[in-house]
């Protein structure tokens, strides 16, 4: 296998980027919304540009209508895009919503503050993102509310399921660990944190979505377009600790419309096999960089060395902080980690409780209503009685999507789940068996 090499920058000797050759060269905004348009505009993308003090950025590709148009809207072609002088422009395919990546840099240098990441199959609810984020964290705009933030009690435990705190007992969030699906127990309590630091706010959507742990404006674009979104959540994430930034998650921001797809499993099996070591991993790195982009790229390095994803994620990544540099962008300040040290004793006063309330939802493309809700809850009540039990299972059809279907289903019930069909797969831990056998 052949050796990884670290990108060498010269940090302090990065050219500057003006924009000398878009329209909107003078234009300037704090509030954008960025979304990645392939098709003429649709009609939640209509109302997003009817938000008030936000400025719609519809990145294109190869797919985009050549004489796209929505009036408030600025639109970025693929030629305007080459023409910007951005380093990442030579990482991007031509054909995919990655590209995003472009308008964030187009945004910021063009004065953003804050950058709404959007879908243009979303409509935002009521038309107000302010009414559903905290968009100021600081001065006389900002609320000043508590956060509910879930206990440090347990050390072992480093991930968890939102999804149940709003009220979505059967579903998670893709990239959730196959063995912490099961973990739906009710919360015993919550500590509470000042707002001020949720530097990245993550909105729930109602409608059709697809469960993304979405946030991060970096997109990866040599693993697949569906792992994507999760690597670079948990990368994200994990750099928020180097700034004491943290993620807050938020009730329904949106409503998404949109036809159920299945996708391949094979776009995620490397996700679903390596993202129990790649939290483990993140939980455990440590660096002695003194600036984050620094840390930020050491970071990608050793997740490169590790497999989680290749060298031309590294150097994309290498390209996006000097173009970052090269727009004016003022790096975070390091905060004092306390990473290693015992978390602090929490009293029973400062304890919040929550129980969220069930709501109807969609579980395996299946809406959750009448038997269905019910069937879902009794399997879920019954986990306790089920916990020693073995589950074994014969497919006599195609493999992929049902064992993953089957995994993520009854592996939160069942102590182990043992999957059979005619040929063995490996990948997805499934024996090689007969149906009339496979008891014996």
């Amino acid at each position: 296998m052949d050796s990884i090499s670290l990108p060498q920058i010269n940090w302090n000797s990065i050219k500057p980027i003006a924009d000398k050759t878009s329209p909107y060269a003078n234009f300037r905004s704090q509030q954008w919304v960025v979304v990645s348009v392939s098709s003429n505009p649709s009609d939640a993308l209509k109302k997003m540009v009817k938000i008030k003090g936000w400025q719609v950025l519809a990145i294109g590709n190869s797919r985009t209508p050549r004489d796209w148009n929505l009036k408030g809207a600025i639109c970025l072609s693929l030629d305007m895009q080459a023409n910007l002088g951005f380093r990442v422009v030579d990482h991007l395919p031509y054909d995919s919503y990655v590209r995003k990546s472009v308008g964030y840099l187009f945004a910021i240098q063009h004065g953003a503050k804050k950058i709404f990441d959007a879908d243009d199959r979303s409509e935002v609810i009521d038309n107000d993102l302010g009414k559903h984020f905290d968009v100021e964290l600081v001065g006389e705009g900002a609320r000043q509310e508590a956060i509910l933030q879930y206990s440090h009690d347990n050390p072992n435990r480093t991930v968890v399921n939102p999804y149940i705190h709003f009220g979505r007992r059967s579903i998670w969030p893709r990239g959730l660990p196959l063995e912490n699906v099961g973990e739906i127990g009710h919360e015993e309590f919550y500590t509470e944190v000042f707002g001020g630091k949720q530097f990245i706010q993550q909105g729930i959507s109602n409608g059709l979505p697809d469960v993304d742990s979405r946030f991060s404006v970096l997109l990866h674009q040599e693993v697949s377009t569906m792992a994507s979104d999760v690597l670079r959540g948990y990368w994200g994430q994990r750099l928020l600790w180097e700034i004491g930034g943290y993620v807050a998650v938020y009730p329904p921001t949106v409503h998404r419309y949109d036809r159920i797809e299945a996708y391949p499993f094979s776009e995620e099996k490397d996700l679903h096999v390596n993202v129990g070591r790649l939290i483990k991993f993140l939980v455990s790195w440590r660096s002695n960089k003194h600036r984050l982009f620094e840390k930020l790229l050491e970071l990608s390095y050793v997740m490169a060395e590790e497999g989680f994803w290749t060298e031309q994620d590294l150097k994309f990544t290498a390209a996006w902080l000097q173009d970052l540099l090269a727009i004016g962008y003022q790096q975070p300040r390091l905060m004092s980690l306390e990473l290693d040290q015992p978390p602090a004793n929490i009293g029973r006063g400062d304890r919040k409780d929550f129980i969220p309330q069930k709501l109807p939802s969609v579980h395996l493309a299946v809406e959750e209503t009448g038997t269905v809700s019910s069937e879902i809850g009794n399997l879920i009540h019954w986990r306790k009685n089920f916990g020693n039990i073995v589950l074994i299972m014969f497919c006599n059809g195609p493999v992929e999507r049902t064992a993953l279907e089957w995994r993520l289903l009854y592996g939160r019930i069942f102590k182990t789940l043992v999957i059979f069909s005619l040929q063995k797969n490996s990948d997805l831990a499934i024996e090689e068996g007969q149906l009339d056998q496979i008891y014996k």
